[in-house]
């Protein structure tokens, strides 16, 4: 309402004019309106201004109001005389703006302004137009100007339009979301309004949310107990709470739990209070709580808590403008006491793979934090099976030792079967012989629970196709969506077809007995055809040939061996990929260009001796890398392994360090293998659903067989691999049974990468500054007690899971003699006469500087530095220092000193560095005259002035 009579400050009576910044401007502006809600604790006021005021001055009067008057929120609408509008204060009007559009945020950078016959054009560098007009911020910018200014306008965008925003819709998306909680919870807020007329008080109710009261001790959780309050603000809490991460805006009062993380204080304009603002977490959110209280109970009440105190609290939400989120104004505040987690189980579990933060950017754990918790738990032993590396050990080392606890030291390695076969089942046949050159489309990876949708082969014969053969088949169950993207089949297409033992008899009957099968990735294609062969009762007993193998072998220069970037490489035409009779067709051409190859660059025609030529020269980079865990079980283990994992960074490194077969089986003794995750070859093979003969093969290699829980490969559901949970626990059963009929042990691991559930947070973070699509993806790799182990394995029975949970995981340990990694001592290394080598050289160039005999001062700093390191054992290091810097310096890259090298003299005379220890002097390069300047009188040799030999001139 327009009201002349009274100024800004009469309203505001308590506030100091003198102690107000830009006071004078807020004096000279009509008061429009002001509305004040008792309930809330909130004002708002129209102000009417002849000058331009710049909203962070606007900004910090609503601030000042909210302290004196200890209110939760004050919003001052500005309104300006239309000379004030100037586009060159666009930026500040986007301070405004931004309150109630939040998508104005980053797309306005360095953006140019013009406003011509009510047009205000503006000209954006970032993009984002699409995004801009479908939010309607067009019309927020003309909003404020008509609001604030009185001026009727259109905006315009134009520049840069074209740019990705995706990014900055993901960015604005939280505070969008706070925005329109704000807006929400405004309108659905009670107020009353203070009027400066003589209207009569207005007063609304509307309906608030309300939480469901129950008993606190009807409160569950794993992390807290909420049956040990301590009342320290207001009331006994009475409320059931909520998690962090459901507290909304329209929630208004709201209770829940959060630990301490961080405080801080601020006194009060007057002094007499102090704010507190408090951020805790429950790990699923964290959350603000502001308050003000009276000095004396300020300094009473944060004598009770700190950071790490728990606390269960009653409050009422609302978005707190400084803080730049919604904050909480308590009520009720209670200390509760966080939980312990135990390992009650009589008979404990061994941790068989666990990792630590030196696995990269993987896990947020030390060895440190893990061996504590395993020792708390009253667990014997935990293995440390970090990825690829061994860079835990010496802090595994220290820890087991204080916790008094044995350390199983291993490593997750990255393994590659560097003799897998290019031809399987080999018989005598050449290259001239019959082949069949086939493709089949499935509904999925696993034999055993998808099904074949098309089978495409052609019959070639000394580079000539000498038929072919194409047929659907009807899987009997849905084909998946993006099966159905990928290959183009659909439901309708195979429901007429023959079902897949017809399919197959007729896809034999073409094959005949005596052919040679070719595939692209023939342990994939021939694994469904011997599953379902084994299903309906055929016999696959046919030599088949992996293309795959073979372009890696004979295409060196092509880093992927696609079917379709091999046909690009070798140019035999386009084709509908992932159709099987276009795949077969085309694998066709390229098998007669590779057999070209083989018989004219190796003289080769015989397929019996393709898998020898291809090992002897295979690239390894090209080949597969499976997850595999080998665990020390002695000293000479220890050696071997880390000559393995030496040689995986030297000589094999490719993205990650690889460990090869052929070396593993090479230095094996003392070595315990486990077959890892979902990401080592057993559990993929029984993904793949090859036969029990090829399972039993690939896991004769293992020690031992692992199991994991069904969280930590849930994602193949999710991605569509397998179907449900329960298909996850059949494939668990299954390499239980592979365990028994091998007489392996089966153990149930975590395969640990933090210790605490709700730390899951933190390895999402690292893995989506990586850039992983699926960071946010939910994997429960925390380590687990026996109890909730047992629980989890309770499908197998009671007795099985005792046997993978605690039996074998515990008799592997027991396997595992009690190693020391780094024994005590320096153990440089040797290098004959490197004593005399560092004195001659020493002595060589002192006598150059400063003659023979030496001066005493001189001689005397050597000979007792050369002493001690050479009666320390410290000479070879000198040396393989020397070494290097005379290399570096003559190849042109100079080298400076470090450490401690710059103290010592010795380091100075065998050329390791330019720094001189000894104190300012001077020495003639003609006569080696020396002159020292001793007892401190000048600090360093630049600071000597030049200066004739007073011996030679």
């Amino acid at each position: 309402m327009e009201n002349n009579k009274k100024g800004f400050f009469d309203f505001f009576t308590k506030l100091n004019i003198d102690e107000i910044s830009d006071s004078d401007i807020f004096q000279k502006c009509d008061v429009k309106k002001v509305l004040v809600s008792k309930k809330t604790r909130k004002i708002e006021c129209v102000l009417y201004f002849d000058e331009y005021v710049c909203f962070d001055k606007v900004f910090s009067m609503e601030k000042a109001i909210c302290e004196i008057y200890d209110i939760v929120s004050c919003k001052i609408t500005p309104i300006f005389n239309k000379e004030c509008f100037d586009v060159s204060d666009f930026n500040d009007y986007l301070n405004y703006i931004k309150e109630d559009c939040s998508k104005v945020n980053g797309f306005f950078t360095d953006c140019v302004c013009k406003f011509e016959n009510d047009i205000l054009n503006i000209e954006i560098k970032e993009g984002g137009y699409d995004f801009l007009i479908n939010s309607k911020v067009d019309k927020c910018i003309e909003k404020f100007i008509n609001d604030s200014f009185d001026i009727k306008c259109s905006v315009e965008f134009s520049g840069v339009k074209e740019i990705d925003i995706s990014d900055l819709e993901y960015k604005n998306k939280q505070r969008e979301a706070i925005s329109l909680a704000i807006k929400k919870a405004t309108e659905n807020a009670s107020k009353t309004y203070v009027q400066t007329n003589s209207e009569p008080v207005k007063q609304e109710r509307t309906f608030r949310p309300k939480i469901a009261v129950n008993n606190i001790k009807d409160a569950t959780s794993d992390i807290v107990d909420f049956n040990d309050c301590q009342c320290v603000f207001g009331k006994q809490n009475v409320t059931k709470p909520m998690k962090i991460s459901d507290i909304t805006m329209e929630h208004s009062k709201v209770t829940f739990w959060g630990k301490v993380f961080n405080i801080e204080t601020k006194d009060t304009f007057d002094g007499t209070k102090t704010i507190i603002k408090i951020s805790v977490t429950d790990y699923t959110g964290s959350q603000f709580i502001i308050t003000r209280m009276k000095n004396d109970k300020a300094d009473e009440f944060l004598s009770k808590i700190s950071n790490g105190t728990v606390l269960l609290i009653d409050g009422e939400i609302y978005y707190d403008k400084y803080a730049g989120d919604s904050a909480i104004n308590p009520t009720n505040i209670s200390i509760i006491k966080e939980k312990i987690k135990q390992d009650n189980a009589p008979e404990k579990r061994v941790e068989l793979h666990a990792h630590t933060k030196m696995s990269m950017m993987d896990s947020v754990v030390t060895a440190e934090q893990l061996i504590e918790t395993a020792a708390k738990w009253g667990h014997k032993a935990i293995a440390i099976t970090d990825h690829g590396v061994l860079q835990a050990y010496p802090e595994a080392m220290g820890a087991g030792k204080k916790n008094d606890i044995k350390i199983l030291y291993g490593v997750e390695a990255y393994f590659v079967n560097d003799s897998i076969p290019t031809v399987y089942n080999s018989k005598k046949y050449t290259l001239d012989d019959e082949f069949i050159v086939f493709d089949i489309e499935t509904t999925g990876l696993s034999a055993t629970e998808e099904e074949i949708t098309e089978i495409g082969a052609v019959k070639i014969k000394g580079g000539q196709v000498l038929d072919r053969f194409n047929i659907f088949v009807n899987p009997e169950k849905p084909i998946p969506q993006k099966i159905v993207e990928l290959t183009g089949i659909t439901d309708d297409m195979v429901k007429d077809a023959d079902k897949t033992d017809v399919a197959l008899q007729k896809f034999y009957d073409f094959c005949g007995k005596n052919s040679v099968l070719i595939a692209h990735n023939a342990p994939f294609d021939c694994g469904f055809l011997k599953q379902k062969s084994d299903r309906y009762g055929y016999e696959f007993n046919y030599t088949y040939i992996d293309t795959v193998a073979l372009c890696r072998f004979l295409l060196p220069d092509l880093k992927k061996v696609k079917l379709d970037i091999v046909a690009q490489h070798l140019k035999v035409g386009d084709f509908n990929h992932h159709r099987a009779c276009d795949d077969a067709e085309v694998l066709a051409k390229i098998f007669f260009k590779l057999s070209e190859k083989l018989k004219s660059e190796y003289e080769l025609n015989d397929i019996n001796d393709i898998n020898s030529l291809v090992l002897t020269k295979i690239d390894q980079k090209k080949l597969r890398a499976y997850h595999q865990i080998i665990l020390v079980k002695n000293y000479t283990g220890l050696k071997n392994l880390y000559k393995l994992v030496s040689k995986a960074h030297l000589d094999n490194y490719y993205r990650r360090p690889r460990i090869l077969k052929s070396d593993l089986l090479a230095h094996r003794e003392g070595l315990i293998i486990g077959s890892a995750c979902e990401a080592g070859e057993v559990f993929e093979a029984v993904l793949q659903g090859k036969s029990w003969g090829e399972l039993c093969q690939i896991a004769s290699l293992y020690d031992y067989l692992e199991i994991q829980p069904i969280g930590n490969n849930r994602f193949l559901v999710e991605k569509g691999d397998v179907e449900n949970d329960q298909k996850l626990i059949e494939l668990n059963k299954t390499i239980v049974r592979l365990a028994d009929y091998l007489k392996k042990p089966c153990v149930a691991t975590c395969d640990v990468h933090f210790i605490n559930p709700e730390d899951e947070i933190f390895r999402q973070i690292l893995l989506a500054s990586q850039k992983y699509s699926d960071a946010s993806r939910h994997i429960p790799l925390h380590f687990r007690t026996t109890e909730e182990m047992l629980e989890e394995f309770s499908y197998l029975g009671k007795d099985k899971a005792f046997e993978v949970v605690v039996k074998n995981t515990n008799e592997i340990a027991d396997m595992i003699d009690d190693i020391i990694p780094i024994p005590k001592g320096t153990y440089p290394p040797s290098i004959k006469g490197s004593e005399e080598e560092l004195r001659k050289i020493c002595y060589e160039k002192a006598y150059s500087i400063y003659g023979n005999p030496l001066p005493e001062l001189i001689e005397n700093r050597l000979e007792k530095e050369l002493t001690s390191i050479i009666k320390n054992g410290f000479a070879v290091m000198y040396i393989i220092a020397q070494k290097l810097v005379f290399k570096s310096n003559q190849d042109g890259y100079t080298v400076g000193s470090r450490g401690s090298v710059g103290s010592s003299f010795v380091a100075t005379m065998a050329g390791i560095t330019e720094v001189n220890p000894l104190p300012p002097h001077y020495v003639c390069p003609n006569c080696k005259y020396s002159e020292f300047i001793e007892g401190g009188k000048v600090g360093s040799g630049f600071d000597l002035p030049d200066k004739k030999c007073p011996h030679c001139d």
